[in-house]
């Protein structure tokens, strides 16, 4: 069973996000130093995460280790019912083990 059967989420999930204009134009300035820095791997992090985190507001958390830098990508559904990449920023290590401690991250 995958990470995102045991959440409770369709097993081949990172298949269906989609990453629109608006959040693209969220990413670039909200965050625009971590966007350049990891805009090509956001596949690579929702495909292939360290570890995921399912809120209570039901959005995703993709959660990877990109030496020395933990990437988080954050996926949330839409009004439509689609899946969107909604933000990509850097967490730091005590964020980071905050969350491990408090057994919000699963690990795939």
């Amino acid at each position: 069973i995958s990470t995102f059967e045991n959440l409770g989420l369709p097993n081949r999930i990172e298949e269906d996000i989609l990453v629109g204009e608006q959040n693209l134009r969220h990413m670039m300035t909200s965050h625009p130093e971590d966007f350049n820095r990891f805009k090509f791997h956001i596949r690579e992090i929702i495909c292939h995460p360290d570890y995921v985190n399912l809120k209570k507001d039901k959005s995703i958390q993709f959660i990877k280790r990109i030496d020395p830098d933990i990437v988080l990508v954050a996926v949330a559904t839409s009004n439509n019912g689609y899946w969107y990449a909604r933000t990509i920023y850097c967490i730091t290590q005590q964020k980071f083990d905050q969350y491990l401690v408090s057994g919000y991250l699963k690990n795939p």
